[in-house]
């Protein structure tokens, strides 16, 4: 930012460039970002893993996390009976419906009717023989459609519960399977919490308009200054307004303020000889500008303050 003109007759400071501010403001608030980024990444190291940050350069970070040997072997083995639950949870799905735990079931217990049946039916003709009814007449069938009847019965119930204990098998694999899916698990791997505080930019655009504030205040003071200064002298009228002694030579604490329209430099002093704070020129500084003003008694250089703007 530029530092125009200090004094009376200066040019005003240049404001900042809204731009330029924000764009040194962004700057800023990455960098802080990426400061407190880092610092909240802390490596970690205990018997169940490790974690390791690597910054890759360009404020993104990379987290690695490596379990130790014991727990790996629990993730694969983890890893194994999932996958084989989930297997056989699969092919106990896919056979819901098809009756093949059922026609288990009821097999089973067909096994053990059939040869009951068998040695119903054969006592059945051998006591109708005994009773001298014979093959194919009304009493031989209808003994033995009450007979058909009651093997039919038997067999009924034993389909029907023969589903429902396929179902109480599928269901048993099932919660089987869930609870053999949770044992074996490894200790699990988190990045640790940070407790670092966080890095705050620094108010650049705050600091770059307060340093024109003060900039703009001197340039205002200075050019309040060179206006009462220039006012009074050219209000005298006098002669010694018109030629006043200005030699350097002749002041003591001098301190520049500011200059004139014309680039002659003002400053506060005192004469060597005493008396009080005044502001003024130098003649000598004078000479280099407008030399025509600048003239000379017994010695010494005097200024005409009417010639100096």
């Amino acid at each position: 930012m530029g530092g125009g003109g200090k004094g009376g007759g200066g040019s005003a400071p240049q404001a900042p460039d809204p731009y330029e501010s924000a764009d040194a403001q962004l700057n800023a608030n990455v960098i802080a970002g990426m400061i407190t980024n880092g610092m909240g990444r802390n490596d970690v190291n205990n018997p169940y893993y490790s974690v390791i940050n690597k910054s890759l350069g360009d404020g993104r970070w990379q987290q690695n996390i490596m379990l130790s040997p014991e727990q790996q072997a629990l993730l694969d083995q983890q890893n194994a009976l999932s996958y084989n639950m989930n297997a056989q949870a699969g092919d106990t799905l896919n056979n819901l419906g098809t009756g093949k735990y059922e026609d288990a079931v009821y097999q089973n217990y067909a096994s053990r009717l059939d040869p009951q049946w068998a040695t119903q039916q054969s006592n059945l003709e051998n006591q109708l023989a005994n009773q001298g009814i014979t093959r194919g007449s009304a009493a031989w069938n209808t003994s033995m459609d009450q007979m058909g009847r009651s093997k039919n019965d038997a067999y009924g119930q034993a389909r029907n519960q023969s589903v429902l204990t396929g179902l109480q098998a599928r269901n048993q694999l099932v919660n089987e399977a869930m609870a053999l899916s949770g044992r074996g698990a490894p200790q699990t791997a988190s990045a640790p919490q940070s407790s670092s505080p966080s890095i705050q930019a620094p108010d650049i655009q705050g600091a770059m308009q307060n340093q024109y504030n003060a900039q703009m205040q001197e340039w205002q003071q200075g050019q309040q200054n060179s206006n009462n200064f220039m006012n009074g002298l050219f209000g005298l009228g006098s002669a010694a307004a018109m030629a006043a002694f200005s030699d350097v030579r002749l002041k003591r604490d001098v301190r520049r303020i500011g200059k004139t329209e014309s680039g002659v430099p003002l400053y506060e002093f005192r004469y060597r000889a005493g008396g009080p704070l005044q502001i003024g020129v130098m003649a000598q500084d004078v000479e280099q500008i407008t030399p025509e003003a600048v003239s000379e008694q017994d010695g010494w250089k005097c200024v005409d303050y009417r010639m100096v703007a």
